[in-house]
């Protein structure tokens, strides 16, 4: 918490201060520091929902990790990171965490009877996130620690970010806050003889205490990090959901070290203070001075408050006091108290007059608030609530347990003081009445008695030496506290000098069931073991009044609920341990009494020698380590420092540099020479002016004085030169125009200034906004010249490098994408320079997996149907204008509430729609609205049909929407809000409450087509090895870069379409590795929607579409298009040499692995362009392998053809010559053309092939896609040998629905041996028969032959349910099932479902689960009757029959392939 206030007090104050950065921005660092606590709750808890029930485990385990990614990636960590998380804390910190648990807990209480009584449904305590949680010993802890082992040795294992550094875990088991631990880390460290200066650091986070921790380093290159959090509160008639903008952007924020202690020195510097000035002791007295205001283990004095400009005052006093004081207040951490008396007694000066004024306000403050509400039937109901309680307690009390009464509660009333104390300072009264009330109220001290007041006094003092002693050397210790909610005034602090020296008794951590027990309330107590529930629960406990089930908030003073204190009794020590003893260890299992003791750092490093495997520890996202490279040490906590130690003093090491010397990209001042002013100039930082003072720089005038300057004199000599602007934060820029009041001078020459009243303007702009928002005074501008920024440095479009650099940019082990044609886009590994031509690499290339068809097809061809809005209101029984109201917003008040209870599905104002659900008619005219949006329509209106009957009665009659009363005439205002609330909370629980909505100009897949394609995709097999190229050309390869440049731009490929594989080229966090690859899913102006291969930490399930973490949102710049490449020129270089395969020739494809047997063949360089080229005898084996047909087919092809589908206005282009010729298609029941209509003809097809017709129900269909969910292996033996048809000569199959399903799912049965008879006939001596696709004649083959065929092409390993799904889909597949016009039985699809469940019941379901199945976890649902499979095809024949006949010849994969390429390149 640190300091509350204090970071929006510093940043107006020194207005340079903050940076905002985008992704790239921050600068090197050699160590990054995580306070990991902050990024745990915002993960966990941010929106502050009490009363929602909690977030799966995982999904918040995941956010954390892809935070602490995107910390990774912002940053990048040379040297360290460290992970700090809260261990067990100093007694002194436990009295703020248990106020602000107990705090936490009452907020939930409320928020859940709030809920309540609003009508909504509320789940149980056990199902509601307790952020409480969060405390060293829970289970939650336990799990995130084993969690965080698991992803620090994944990201070793895959990220070369996380490779470099070593990578420190100090987790919930090693005591100490987070914080501190990490200034522990610091000081130990910097006694080492190996540490060196000017190193860089990174600490995430803003809190004060950080600010404070990292000045007392004395350490001057440190900065803090901090995502910028945008507020954005629900505008009027803005929808209540989230619209999905710019997914892929994120900003950040620095706060520089350097930079404060730059403005700490122009601010206090002097050469009149009788002694030598020093910057690093004045660091440590204005550190010293901000503890006054309070922080976690002190309050703050009664008369400081940031709010009233308790800082201002205390800097004003302390700069005024400085010849007096002869010195300054510490050194080293160590307290001079007599130079603390002389400032304390100036700050009591000062009370009567603060007093006075907080009065004024207060009695303002309580005109405006009235008179405080008191609900006596609340107060009555608790007492009785509390005596019936009591009076169910019976039995004797054990022996020195005690009854502890309970004290109702008393609803705290914000005020600034109370009407006591204000009446003593405002009537008549003195400062010694206020003084005599505050003291017996607050503390419990009659100030009269002078020894009671010393001791208060002595423990404030006291505390104020724990505290320095802590920030600089560490724990003095471990069981000292404050015991007190207050702090007496600064002018009774006197006499200090005769309470002696301070010493502390260092003591012992809490063990972390003690501390749980310490800090926890009552309600939290399932976070403790049951062994210690009675001791928290029981009201005759011996500790049971450290546990009140109410305590009181005292707001006076505060003008927010958050600031107020929290009144709960302090913990005793000796009473709390004394219980605690008493707790039977056996009660605990192993586990539990594991969480109660004290653990070791972890301490990782990248090991690639060392391998071994690593389980996940969240297998439905994250696979196995197969080969982790990461290794993990123990490492004992530091020890406390030795007493002749030195922890941190007010000195720098020596060799560091400053000012203008300061590494790269860490700011400065002293670049520039100004006047600091300190002046209240009303600085907007954050939105609105401040009304404090803040110092500003105004720059000095360097021109001779009486020296008449003008940009006829000043352009010679700076016209295209460089410069840098944004000081402090400076960037290179080159100038290339100079102006003035009188004419304007750039490279052309020089002429009149047209506009001078422009120019004055805006020149007074700049100068304005400059004063406002960043406290730069310029003074009088005579001069402008205008500037051309750097926008960084960029590699040639054509690749081209010069010699002398070339191992800078590419060493040994450096990853690279291959720009070559034949591996555009895959991944390769730089081996070495090339002996052969020194210009030249060796690089290894994982080459691609075939996937790029599949991708193509499933996500144009499987669409959701749409209706006009006439049509969908006559399906639901509602008008066009309800229906139209009901999907967009509908806001209703009740009082001062506004709640919208609209479903929000699309927003034509913004032109806004949701895919899948909506989109906007042809020409504009109106909106579509899809079976989905029917059906949650319909049920919406099932569950609240008040809403129909509102809005088909009523208009609104303002601009905020209806009134309640509108809908609800008859009941009262409660009972409305009920029913709004309860309609609320159906919404926010629905499908589409996380869907955002999107541009409708966007094309986004359909959800089905998503899940399809997700469980389609191949896997990389694990025995898949890369290919080793020689001679590769430095303009082949691409590395990884932080942003886009020319050579990104210049081999991005075309514009982005529904299923382009793409592959990743630009670094950033929560998003994939670099090369990682994956299908566009959606494309919108601003990002694209990406499914990638594998899960990955900061992924997402795309609202849901997806299963796992596989999901992303990027810029298209940030991506390579390898489905629509631009290859690299590799201008006037030969082709890269292939030479040599570590494993298989090449990468199986989507459904055909390739057997691990088979055997490797050689591969030469030459042929088409760069690209690597099989040898003849094995040519054929290469392209089947990689899905691409032997024999082409007919470059004629059908027209595009336009159809609607769940994206916007999408193209169904036709493919090539395996789509669907006939556009076969089940759709409710019907055929369909590719134009969506009923087609006769195909009606037969569909028959002949046993695809459901207008007799056969798509239900049938859907079993059997459920039983491939199931992971049924669709393998049946087929009963009936084709037979020739007597009319046309064609090969027909009349046998079971077996093999119809056979030939679909398995073409390599169906099509590449159509002359077996069966399966059990397969082995017998025969001659098969075979035909010629080009003159349909049928030869005999040897069987001799057949066999040498099995042995180039052997069999397949069976598909797994994913691929068999996408074998369902083909059409190609489809028309290898049989001729159309063959008479194939019309109830093959009832049969086919009966046979499914006999082979379920014969043992042989469950067979293969693999690539991307057991990611979805049996989620996937069937396909829905209203799925569309649309396709185009090529005019390869003139008939149907003639286009099966060549394609029942084909191999399998080369049937798969032509049926879903989009073209034949």
């Amino acid at each position: 918490m640190g300091i509350p206030k204090f970071y929006r007090w510093l940043s107006e104050r020194y207005p340079l201060l903050s940076q905002s950065v985008t992704m790239n921005g921050a600068p090197e660092t050699d160590n990054l520091y995580l306070d990991m606590n902050g990024i745990i709750h915002n993960c966990t808890h941010a929106n502050g929902d009490e009363a929602s029930s909690k977030p799966a485990e995982e999904v918040m385990m995941l956010k954390i990790f892809a935070y602490i990614d995107t910390l990774i990636q912002i940053v990048k960590p040379q040297q360290l990171l460290f992970m700090a998380i809260d261990g067990c804390a100093p007694r002194a910190k436990m009295n703020q965490q248990r106020s602000r648990r107990f705090r936490s807990a009452r907020d939930a209480a409320e928020a859940v009877e709030a809920a309540k009584r609003r009508g909504e449904e509320v789940p149980d305590d056990a199902e509601r996130f307790d952020s409480n949680c969060i405390t060293p010993g829970t289970v939650f802890m336990a799990r995130l620690t084993e969690h965080l082992k698991f992803m620090i040795r994944k990201k070793q294992t895959e990220d070369p970010l996380w490779q470099k550094p070593t990578v420190i875990l100090s987790g919930h088991e090693v005591p100490g806050e987070g914080e501190h631990k990490i200034m522990e880390h610091i000081r130990w460290a910097r006694l080492g003889a190996d540490y060196a200066p000017n190193q860089r650091h990174c600490l995430y986070g803003l809190d004060a205490d950080l600010i404070m921790l990292s000045l007392v380093t004395h350490e001057p290159h440190f900065y803090l990090l901090r995502e910028v959090v945008k507020f954005g509160g629900g505008g009027r008639g803005q929808p209540s959901r989230e619209v999905m903008e710019n997914p892929s952007e994120q900003a950040f924020l620095l706060l520089h070290i350097g930079l404060l202690r730059d403005y700490i020195d122009a601010e206090f510097r002097s050469d009149a203070l009788g002694y030598a000035y020093d910057l690093e002791n004045t660091i440590d007295d204005i550190v010293f001075i901000i503890m006054l205001v309070g922080n976690d283990f002190l309050p703050p004095l009664p008369t400081l408050d940031i709010a009233e400009g308790a800082l201002d005052t205390l800097f004003a006093v302390y700069k005024g006091l400085r010849v007096q004081l002869g010195g300054y207040l510490t050194s080293a951490g160590n307290l001079n108290v007599r130079r603390l008396e002389i400032l304390l007694a100036a700050v009591g000066e000062l009370e009567a007059e603060v007093l006075e004024e907080r009065a004024k306000l207060a009695q303002e403050f309580a005109a405006k608030q009235g008179p405080p509400q008191v609900d006596e039937l609340d107060e009555a109901d608790s007492m009785d609530a509390q005596i019936k309680e009591a009076a169910s307690t019976s039995g004797a009390l054990p022996e020195g347990w005690t009854q502890v009464p309970v004290k109702p509660p008393r609803k705290p009333v914000a005020q600034m003081m109370c009407e006591e104390r204000v009446k003593i300072l405002l009537q008549g009264g003195s400062l010694e009445g206020w003084r005599s009330s505050y003291y017996k109220e607050k503390l419990g001290v009659d100030p009269v008695e002078r020894d009671a007041l010393d001791v208060a006094c002595r423990v404030y003092i006291e505390g104020l030496v724990w505290c320095l002693q802590y920030y600089y050397r560490g724990v003095a210790s471990w069981n000292w506290f404050y015991p007190s909610h207050y702090a007496p005034m600064a002018s009774d602090l006197v006499g200090l000098e005769a309470h002696g020296d301070f010493t502390f008794d260092p003591g012992r951590p809490f063990l972390p069931y003690e501390q749980l027990m310490a800090v926890l309330p009552p309600g939290s107590h399932r976070l403790l073991p049951p062994a210690f529930h009675p001791l928290m629960l029981d009201p005759r406990s011996p500790i049971g009044d450290f546990y009140p089930q109410t305590f009181e908030l005292d707001m006076e003073g505060k003008r927010n609920d958050w600031e107020a204190v929290v009144l709960v009794p302090f913990i005793e020590e000796a009473r709390l341990l004394t219980a605690l003893a008493g707790v039977d260890s056996a009660a605990l299992s192993a586990e539990e009494r594991q969480r109660n003791s004290r653990g070791v750092m972890l301490t990782f490093k990248h090991t690639p020698a060392t391998k071994y495997k690593f389980s996940s520890t969240m297998p439905k996202t994250f696979a196995d380590l197969q080969e982790c490279i990461s290794m993990c040490r123990d490492t004992e906590p530091y020890s406390a420092l030795p007493p002749h130690a030195p922890g941190f003093g007010p000195e720098l090491l020596e060799g560091t540099t400053t000012g203008a010397a300061s590494p790269p990209a860490f700011p400065t001042l002293r670049t520039l020479q100004f006047r600091p002013d300190l002046r209240k100039a009303g600085v907007n930082v954050f939105g609105q002016p401040s009304k404090k003072e803040s110092l500003i720089l105004r720059i000095n005038d360097r021109t001779a004085h009486g020296a008449q300057v003008s940009a006829a004199l000043v352009a010679p000599a700076v016209l295209g030169r460089r410069c840098h602007i944004g000081w402090p934060y400076l960037r290179e820029a080159v100038i290339h125009t100079v102006s003035d009041a009188a004419r304007v001078v750039d490279k052309t020459g020089e002429r009149p200034l047209v506009d001078v009243g422009e120019w004055q303007r805006s020149v007074a702009m700049a100068s304005n906004k400059l004063l406002s928002e960043k406290g730069v005074d310029v003074g009088e501008v005579a001069v402008v010249v205008e500037v051309s920024a750097c926008e960084g440095l960029v590699r040639e479009a054509d690749g081209s490098v010069q010699k002398r650099w070339m191992w800078l940019l590419y060493p040994p082990g450096s990853r690279a994408l291959c720009l070559s044609r034949a591996y555009f886009g895959c991944m390769a590994h730089v081996v070495g320079p090339d002996k052969a031509a020194m210009d030249k690499l060796i690089v290894s290339v994982m080459p691609h997996l075939a996937a790029d068809a599949v991708a193509k097809r499933l996500l144009r061809s499987v669409v959701a149907q749409f209706h006009n809005s006439g049509a969908t209101a006559r399906q639901l029984r509602l008008s066009p204008s309800v229906l139209g109201q009901l999907t967009g917003s509908v806001w209703v008040r009740t009082g001062e509430e506004r709640i919208d209870i609209g479903l929000n599905l699309k927003s034509a104002a913004r032109h806004l729609c949701m895919p899948d659900y909506s989109r906007p008619a042809a020409g504009g005219r109106g909106w579509e609205y899809s079976d989905k949006a029917v059906d949650l329509v319909g049920r919406y209106l099932k569950d609240f049909s008040w809403i129909q009957m509102g809005l088909g009665t009523q208009q609104r009659n303002d601009r905020d929407g209806f009134q309640a009363q509108m809908f609800f005439p008859e009941v009262s205002r409660e009972e409305a809000q009920r029913h709004l609330h309860a309609a609320r909370k159906w919404l926010e629980q629905c499908e589409v409450a996380k869907r955002p909505l999107v541009e409708d100009t966007a094309e986004v897949a359909s959800e089905d087509a998503i899940r399809a394609l997700q469980m389609a995709l191949p896997s990389r097999a694990a025995g898949m090895k890369a290919v080793v190229l020689e001679n590769v050309a430095a303009g082949l390869l691409l590395q990884p870069v932080d942003s886009v440049s020319a050579t990104t731009a210049a081999v991005a490929g075309g514009p982005m379409e529904l299923g382009d594989r793409v592959a990743v080229v630009v670094e950033g966090p929560q998003r994939p590795q670099f090369g990682s690859q994956g299908s566009v899913v959606g494309v919108h102006k601003e990002a694209i929607e990406i499914l990638f291969d594998e899960a990955f930490v900061g992924g997402s399930t795309l609202q849901g579409r997806c299963s796992g973490a596989c999901g992303g949102y990027l810029k298209s710049s940030d991506v390579i298009n390898i489905s629509n490449p631009h290859p690299a020129a590799g201008a006037n270089q030969p082709p890269p040499k292939v030479s040599r395969a570590k494993s298989s020739d090449v990468a199986p494809n989507a459904w055909h692995k390739a057997p691990s047997s088979a055997p490797s063949a050689p591969i030469t360089s030459g042929g088409d362009g760069d690209a690597p080229r099989a040898s003849s005898e094995r040519a054929g084996d290469v392209r089947a392998a990689v899905g691409l047909a032997q024999a082409p087919l007919s470059s004629k092809k059908k027209k595009v053809e336009r159809r609607p589908h769940s994206g916007p206005r999408a193209e169904q282009t036709s493919a090539g010559g395996g789509q669907d010729g006939a556009g076969v298609a089940a759709v409710k029941g019907r055929s369909v053309g590719a134009n969506g209509r009923p087609d006769p003809a195909l009606s037969q097809h569909a028959s002949a092939a046993g695809l459901p017709t207008s007799q056969t129900s798509v239900q049938e269909v859907e079993q059997i896609t459920s039983k491939l969910k199931d992971g049924m292996s669709l393998a049946p033996q087929c009963s009936e040998a084709p037979r020739s048809n007597a009319k046309t000569g064609e090969e027909q199959h009349t046998g079971s629905a077996e093999a119809f399903w056979q030939m679909l799912c398995n073409p390599q049965t169906a099509a590449g041996d159509s002359s077996s008879s069966s399966l059990r006939d397969a082995q017998k001596p025969s001659k098969a028969r075979t035909r010629n696709p080009k003159t349909s004649e049928k030869r005999q083959v040897p069987v001799a032959r057949q066999v040498e065929q099995q042995a180039m092409h052997p069999a397949e390993p069976p598909l797994n349910p994913g691929q068999q799904l996408l074998q369902l889909l083909q059409p190609g597949a489809r028309r290898a099932a049989g001729p159309p016009g063959g008479n194939v039985d019309s109830s093959a699809v009832n049969m086919a479902a009966g046979a499914l469940a006999n082979m379920e019941s014969a043992g042989m379901a469950q067979e293969s689960k693999a690539d991307g199945w057991n990611a979805m976890s049996g989620s996937m649902q069937p396909l829905a009757a209203n799925t569309v499979f649309s396709g185009s095809y090529d005019d390869e024949a003139e008939d149907p029959a003639a286009f099966w006949q060549m394609l029942s010849q084909q191999h399998a994969s080369e049937a798969a392939a032509h049926s879903l390429s989009g073209d034949r390149r």
